[in-house]
């Protein structure tokens, strides 16, 4: 009990030194630093369903990072019949593993997701 696990997610004991993961990844390319839990106010404590679900998340942004991209280009530039394209041509799977709150490391922004929800952005695709 107390110790950290290999995917660098916290767990438990906060006084463990632990490697940490910087949730700002880029295509699995992580930034990693060594610090104490009680130090670590950004750290997040996860359970196991939640580590499960964000390391599927950083597979699915890894395997289908154009769609990522072309989706938030397309939300930046306010095209959002581009950025609705790239989201449906997504299946339901993979866009499910993408949509996990910035607060627990997802891609999306609260912005970009606020606007993915939007009346305008489902019926893009449609115009």
């Amino acid at each position: 009990m107390g110790t950290f696990r290999s995917n660098g997610l916290v767990r438990n004991n906060r006084n463990a030194s632990i490697s940490c993961v910087d949730c700002r990844y880029v295509l699995g390319s992580f930034q990693t630093q060594q610090m104490k839990v009680s130090e670590a106010v950004h750290a997040v404590i996860l359970s196991d369903a939640q580590q499960a679900r964000l390391l599927k998340h950083m597979a699915a942004v890894r395997e289908h990072w154009e769609s990522v991209h072309w989706i938030k280009r397309g939300l930046r530039d306010k095209d959002l019949a581009m950025a609705a394209e790239a989201w449906v041509e997504l299946d339901s799977e993979v866009q499910i593993a993408l949509w996990i709150a910035p607060t627990f490391g997802g891609v999306w922004t609260k912005e970009e997701r606020s606007e993915m929800r939007s009346e305008e952005f489902l019926g893009a695709f449609h115009e």
